[in-house]
């Protein structure tokens, strides 16, 4: 019986892509205010950040290096990662449905959060969505000290919903941390594909929607109880 979800936040909860799509609209003015006239260059330059970006799976000093590479030889690289981590909560977005399933979940289910990152800027952008109180346990990767897919973190987060691993689904969108992770730590997980089919030889539960997510834990609740 399914007891407990834990979920990712960037590209599962938020609507990452989207907010990164924003942000670097803003983050490109900041570095060159000359694309504010030239749009067709903004954008090209923009479309590659969002390929360097990997969906926020790799470090920003990644995207930050190419664009130094390409683009700004003199850019600041240290400054500039800063003034990312400074503003990015300002650029955030729900994906669609998650506020209201989540509370509706919340009747059936503990639910709480896994996130990697920096401690300040993640509870920042979850705090800009307006679900901090949402999420019970909240664990960010930098203040426990280590990140998925490291099963500690999980298995801490599971005992502090004082529930055992097979109790409690993951729900992510990045296979190598979030779902990887789950498996080893022992739960069930859920890979969250928005606007894409995700590839895999496993056996593994896949959702496009949070309304395919509740339709998902409602069958594997009905599988459990045969």
């Amino acid at each position: 019986m399914i007891k407990g979800i834990l979920f990712d936040f960037d590209g599962t909860v938020s609507y990452r892509y989207k907010a990164a799509f924003e942000m670097y609209h803003w983050f490109l003015e900041q570095i060159d205010p000359s694309l504010k006239e030239d749009v067709l260059r903004k954008e090209e330059i923009l479309q590659r950040c969002l390929l360097w970006d990997q969906y926020g799976t790799i470090n920003k000093c990644f995207a930050l290096e190419q664009l130094k590479a390409r683009y700004y030889p003199d850019l600041e690289i240290e400054k500039m990662y800063r003034l990312w981590y400074q503003h990015f909560h300002k650029h955030q977005y729900l994906m669609p449905n998650a506020k209201e399933t989540i509370v509706r979940l919340k009747k059936k289910y503990q639910i709480g959060m896994i996130t990697n990152g920096p401690t300040e800027s993640q509870l920042m952008k979850v705090e800009a969505l307006g679900m901090r109180d949402d999420f019970h346990p909240l664990l960010v990767s930098e203040a426990f000290g280590c990140a998925k897919p490291n099963p500690k973190i999980y298995l801490a987060a599971v005992k502090e919903m004082d529930l055992k691993p097979k109790e409690v689904v993951f729900v992510g969108d990045t296979f190598s941390t979030d779902i990887v992770g789950a498996i080893r730590a022992g739960l069930i997980p859920i890979w969250f594909c928005y606007e894409r089919k995700g590839i895999t030889n496993l056996d593994i539960a896949q959702v496009s929607s949070y309304q395919e997510l509740e339709e998902c834990l409602e069958r594997m609740n009905c599988e459990k109880e045969v």
